[in-house]
Protein backbone atom coordinates (compact mmCIF):
# COMPACT_ATOMS: atom_id res chain seq x y z
CA UNK A 1 0.00 0.00 0.00
CA UNK A 2 1.31 3.41 -0.90
CA UNK A 3 -0.01 6.77 0.22
CA UNK A 4 1.19 10.32 0.63
CA UNK A 5 0.03 13.17 2.79
CA UNK A 6 -0.08 16.74 1.46
CA UNK A 7 3.21 17.61 3.16
CA UNK A 8 4.91 14.24 2.51
CA UNK A 9 5.08 13.19 6.17
CA UNK A 10 2.98 10.50 7.80
CA UNK A 11 0.07 11.76 9.86
CA UNK A 12 -2.86 10.42 11.89
CA UNK A 13 -5.02 10.04 8.77
CA UNK A 14 -2.44 7.86 7.01
CA UNK A 15 -1.75 5.97 10.23
CA UNK A 16 -5.42 5.08 10.58
CA UNK A 17 -5.74 4.15 6.90
CA UNK A 18 -2.73 1.86 7.29
CA UNK A 19 -4.36 0.25 10.36
CA UNK A 20 -7.52 -0.44 8.31
CA UNK A 21 -5.32 -2.02 5.61
CA UNK A 22 -3.50 -4.12 8.22
CA UNK A 23 -6.84 -5.30 9.61
CA UNK A 24 -8.21 -6.27 6.18
CA UNK A 25 -5.03 -8.15 5.26
CA UNK A 26 -4.66 -10.08 8.52
CA UNK A 27 -8.22 -10.74 9.71
CA UNK A 28 -9.18 -14.40 9.50
CA UNK A 29 -5.66 -15.64 8.84
CA UNK A 30 -4.62 -16.41 12.40
CA UNK A 31 -7.18 -18.87 13.74
CA UNK A 32 -10.12 -18.98 16.07
CA UNK A 33 -9.21 -16.05 18.33
CA UNK A 34 -8.28 -13.73 15.43
CA UNK A 35 -6.18 -11.61 17.79
CA UNK A 36 -3.25 -9.94 16.07
CA UNK A 37 -0.16 -8.28 17.51
CA UNK A 38 0.94 -5.02 15.93
CA UNK A 39 4.24 -3.48 16.98
CA UNK A 40 4.26 0.16 15.84
CA UNK A 41 6.93 2.67 16.68
CA UNK A 42 6.00 5.46 19.06
CA UNK A 43 5.16 7.92 16.28
CA UNK A 44 2.22 10.11 17.24
CA UNK A 45 0.27 8.97 14.16
CA UNK A 46 0.05 5.53 15.81
CA UNK A 47 -1.11 6.75 19.18
CA UNK A 48 -4.31 8.59 18.40
CA UNK A 49 -7.53 7.75 20.21
CA UNK A 50 -9.13 6.50 16.97
CA UNK A 51 -6.11 4.26 16.22
CA UNK A 52 -6.14 2.75 19.71
CA UNK A 53 -9.94 2.36 19.84
CA UNK A 54 -10.05 0.68 16.42
CA UNK A 55 -7.32 -1.70 17.58
CA UNK A 56 -9.26 -2.60 20.73
CA UNK A 57 -12.53 -3.04 18.82
CA UNK A 58 -10.88 -5.34 16.26
CA UNK A 59 -8.72 -7.54 18.52
CA UNK A 60 -5.45 -5.93 17.51
CA UNK A 61 -3.03 -5.87 20.42
CA UNK A 62 -0.62 -2.93 20.33
CA UNK A 63 2.90 -3.14 21.68
CA UNK A 64 4.42 0.27 21.02
CA UNK A 65 8.12 0.97 20.93
CA UNK A 66 9.18 4.21 22.62
CA UNK A 67 9.38 7.14 20.21
CA UNK A 68 12.79 7.70 18.60
CA UNK A 69 14.10 4.36 19.89
CA UNK A 70 13.24 1.93 17.11
CA UNK A 71 16.80 2.02 15.76
CA UNK A 72 17.86 0.38 19.05
CA UNK A 73 14.85 -1.79 19.74
CA UNK A 74 13.44 -2.89 16.41
CA UNK A 75 13.96 -6.66 16.33
CA UNK A 76 14.66 -7.10 12.62
CA UNK A 77 17.05 -4.15 12.46
CA UNK A 78 19.03 -5.31 15.48
CA UNK A 79 18.72 -9.08 15.18
CA UNK A 80 18.76 -9.68 11.44
CA UNK A 81 19.69 -6.70 9.33
CA UNK A 82 22.62 -5.41 11.42
CA UNK A 83 24.56 -8.70 11.11
CA UNK A 84 23.51 -9.01 7.45
CA UNK A 85 24.76 -5.48 6.80
CA UNK A 86 28.07 -6.25 8.52
CA UNK A 87 28.71 -9.55 6.70
CA UNK A 88 27.57 -8.19 3.34
CA UNK A 89 29.94 -5.25 3.76
CA UNK A 90 32.83 -7.58 4.55
CA UNK A 91 32.01 -9.84 1.59
CA UNK A 92 31.74 -6.89 -0.79
CA UNK A 93 35.01 -5.48 0.52
CA UNK A 94 36.76 -8.86 0.12
CA UNK A 95 35.38 -9.21 -3.41
CA UNK A 96 36.59 -5.78 -4.45
CA UNK A 97 40.06 -6.33 -2.96
CA UNK A 98 40.48 -9.78 -4.52
CA UNK A 99 39.09 -9.08 -7.98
Amino acid sequence: MFACSPNGWTDHVLGLEWLYHFDRCTKGRIGVSDTRLLIPDGHRSHLTLKFIQYSIDNNIQLLCFPAHATHLLQPLDVGLFAPLHEYYGKAADDYIRNT
